[in-house]
């Protein structure tokens, strides 16, 4: 519930509510959550969720191509494929955050047996893991 909620947050950052203070402090909860984790599946569920909150609010503008009647599409086909493309792109940006946290808490718990560096590493190696995958 939590990380639904930090990610829903997060989705208000950019257009069209520009909230971008929010980003500050919306993906605390889902570092610290993520690195608390033991088991995996508790770990997909939570980012996941993380994900949802944040990608379905920050892409709901693609629903926006409906209706699509001026090409000659019918409009509940219309209307299906404008949710179609939404909740894809929304499940592929949560897959996104998935993998990233199965990185993050494999590898901070790595680097915290060796304690190599601390918390700097941490913050570093999930900033790499991030941009890694969104790019």
């Amino acid at each position: 519930m939590i990380s639904l909620f930090s990610g829903i947050l997060m989705g208000l950052a950019p257009a069209p509510f520009n909230a971008w203070y929010f980003a500050w402090f919306a993906l605390t909860p889902l570092w610290i959550l993520v690195r608390q984790q033991k088991f995996w599946l508790n770990l997909a569920i939570i980012a996941l969720a993380w994900g949802v909150g944040y990608d379905g609010l920050a892409l709901f503008w693609i629903t926006g191509v409906h209706p699509l009647t001026w090409m000659g599409v019918p409009w509940l086909a219309s209307l299906a494929i404008a949710i179609f493309c939404w909740v894809f792109i929304t499940l592929w940006g949560a897959g996104v955050v998935v993998v990233w946290s199965f990185l993050l808490n494999f590898f901070s718990h790595k680097v915290e047996s060796k304690n190599l560096f601390g918390s700097l590493s941490i913050v570093l190696l999930g900033t790499a893991f991030w941009c890694g995958l969104e790019t």
